[in-house]
């Protein structure tokens, strides 16, 4: 790398490079020292409390949930637009591929805050309809649950399997289906 671009090139990678493992280093002095700061004694006291805690294979399993039903959900929905976006001939088409790829356009955070308006407990507007129509003591739905978590997680992940899916079943052979 030569030149006015090669130079630039290297200040964006050692700026970039500076701003990503200096934090990771103070996490790792953090995690080994005895306080709260990252300097003192170092010990390895926080590890092993935090890996010996009875809890610790409930958080794991529930990761495991979490983490296998947002990428299925996000899969089987992304597949279900694909194939109606590629293999049908439905009218508006179109929209389905552009309705798979919004979740990537709003912020994370908007979409996760959206979704807590909609579905929380005791004021979310889906439940305060439900419980109105039918009648109901409790809120049907908690977007604080492992399900509801799963739901926005796989909805955000929408976009990244519908990429990967739609040209694989574009390019696929319908006769083979």
């Amino acid at each position: 790398m030569t030149g006015k671009h090669g130079k630039l090139t290297l200040l964006l990678i050692a700026i970039v490079g500076f701003l990503t493992v200096c934090p990771v280093v103070m996490l790792i002095f953090g995690s080994l020292s005895k306080g709260l700061t990252a300097s003192g004694d170092f010990t390895l006291a926080k590890y092993i409390s935090a890996y010996s805690d009875p809890a610790l294979l409930e958080v794991l399993w529930n990761t495991v949930v979490f983490v296998v039903g947002s990428s299925f959900s996000a899969t089987v929905l992304a597949l279900f637009l694909a194939y109606l976006n590629i293999r049908t001939d439905i009218p508006c088409k179109f929209i389905f591929g552009i309705i798979s790829i919004i979740p990537m356009m709003i912020p994370h955070i908007l979409f996760s805050v959206s979704w807590v308006l909609l579905l929380n407990p005791s004021n979310g507007i889906f439940n305060l309809i439900l419980k109105e129509i039918f009648s109901l003591e409790n809120s049907p739905f908690s977007i604080y649950s492992l399900s509801g978590m799963i739901l926005v997680e796989g909805l955000l992940d929408l976009p990244i399997a519908y990429l990967i899916i739609a040209p694989a079943m574009a390019a696929f052979d319908a006769s083979l289906e």
